[in-house]
């Protein structure tokens, strides 16, 4: 009974997580424009279409990176400043002076005296001291502990008890009850199953018919669609205009994080 009751649970766990996935499409035109939101509040609004929604073709590198800045204004170059004539003037009257008389006796003094006398002062020589003598000191012998072996000491066991025959009927008694609880199990997991089942369905058919708003953390996961069946894993916090290029549109799946819808577009 425990074997069967193991395989229902397993059926039961297969059964809940092959039901689908749930996921969101996100347009090309909408993450254009999340690329140029701050990184901290692309996940508060995003547009979401339904997946039966025609994908226009991959976006190319002029239609996702910047247009370059316009170039700066021209500088008009002042108009030329005419300079003055030029008006010769006349030249000052320097009146000439005549220099002063030069003495032709020159006289120079002359320092005869004895140089200095230096007296050089005696070098000391200072020789060391020998050490004093000292008699060695014998030092006080240590006593070692000495080692006792350790003492081997009887195990003491305690006497074994045994229980008679009577748990037996106990035993019965709870397998009875548990196969009970087994039974009730069985009948009930199918029912659970295509619950499960059904309800998955149900959110799997709303995520791919839905057509509004969406909110995610900051850091959601957003699945980049290329052709060829290639797919590139981004957050929304990195998503930059160079990993838009050649994209035809993207995901976002509950299994990445929760998707909370916060409305649809009235028709």
């Amino acid at each position: 009974m425990r074997g069967y009751l193991g395989l229902a649970l397993v059926v039961l766990g297969s059964l809940a997580g092959g039901c689908g996935t749930v996921q969101y499409r996100v347009p090309s035109s909408e993450m254009q424009r999340l690329v140029q939101l701050p990184p901290e509040a692309r996940g508060n609004e995003i547009r979401i279409v339904p997946a039966s929604t025609p994908v226009g073709p991959p976006l190319t590198a002029a239609q996702v990176m910047p247009p370059p800045p316009p170039p700066p204004p021209a500088v008009e170059a002042p108009p030329p400043v005419e300079a003055p004539p030029l008006v010769e003037m006349p030249a000052p009257q320097v009146a000439e002076t005549p220099p002063p008389p030069v003495e032709s006796a020159i006289s120079v003094d002359v320092d005869v005296s004895p140089p200095p006398v230096v007296v050089a002062a005696p070098r000391v020589t200072v020789v060391p001291r020998p050490p004093a003598f000292r008699e060695p000191v014998a030092r006080a012998p240590v006593a070692r502990p000495v080692f006792h072996p350790p003492i081997a000491r009887p195990v003491v066991r305690a006497p074994a008890i045994h229980v008679g025959g009577g748990g037996g009927h106990h035993g019965g008694g709870g397998g009875n009850i548990g196969g009970a609880v087994a039974v009730a199990a069985l009948v009930a997991l199918p029912i659970i199953a295509v619950a499960i089942a059904a309800d998955a369905s149900a959110r799997v058919a709303d995520a791919q018919n839905f057509d509004g708003w969406v909110t995610v953390a900051p850091d959601h996961i957003l699945r980049l669609q290329y052709g060829g069946n290639l797919e590139r894993l981004v957050p929304l916090t990195t998503l930059c205009p160079s990993d838009l290029i050649g994209v035809r549109f993207g995901l976002l799946r509950d299994e990445d994080g929760p998707v909370t819808p916060r409305g649809r577009v009235a028709r």
